[in-house]
């Protein structure tokens, strides 16, 4: 059952940029990346591995715990991140033990071939938000404000869907159909007026 986003949660363009600031790492502005850009869920963003990324196809294959995988075409700043990093092998987001200031960090171990867990997922989400300045929101907002802008900026529903990943347009429309009286009325003042 799906329930309607509350557009209170959603995240404001200067909020995005103050999240991309805090990325001391590629990997970081990655993940954020993957997040706002394509609007994947927490665990396909802890479960991505730098390999799901074809660059060739410039596309990314998402899976989830259960199964299941979602590809989806990589815009040109995620592609070009992505490349740059495409060297490492390994999950994107991995656990690893670091010490020092965030300037001069040494890690002391890390082991790329496991995923973080959902705990120290959570952990790296509200180190972003707290560095950023920001009220702690789910990270599933991320999610939420993606597929919104896309749908605020382009008004194709069933492209909408496929981003989403939603299996039927009811829950795309149920979840998403928040859309209020300023979407309606910027798309109206579009539209020629006629005899004018």
């Amino acid at each position: 059952m799906s329930t309607k986003v509350d557009p209170r949660n959603l995240f404001r363009e200067s909020e995005i940029v103050r999240l991309y600031r805090t990325a001391d790492r590629p990997r970081d502005m990655i993940a954020l990346r993957l997040l706002f850009d394509l609007a994947i869920r927490r665990d396909a963003l802890r479960l991505f591995r730098l390999e799901d990324y074809d660059a060739g196809e410039r596309t990314a294959t998402f899976h989830w715990k259960g199964g299941g995988g979602h590809t989806l075409p990589v815009g040109d700043e995620l592609a070009f991140l992505l490349e740059q990093h495409k060297p490492a092998v390994g999950y994107l987001l991995y656990p690893e033990k670091v010490a020092g200031l965030p300037h001069k960090r040494r890690t002391l171990w890390e082991d790329r071939n496991r995923p973080l867990s959902r705990t120290a997922l959570h952990m790296w989400w509200r180190r972003r938000l707290e560095e950023a300045g920001l009220p702690h929101r789910r990270m599933h907002d991320a999610r939420h404000t993606a597929i919104t802008r896309f749908l605020r900026q382009t008004g194709d529903l069933p492209l909408a869907q496929l981003l989403a990943g939603h299996q039927n347009a009811n829950t795309t429309v149920s979840t998403y159909g928040h859309l209020n009286i300023h979407d309606l009325a910027r798309k109206m003042s579009e539209i020629p007026a006629i005899g004018g």
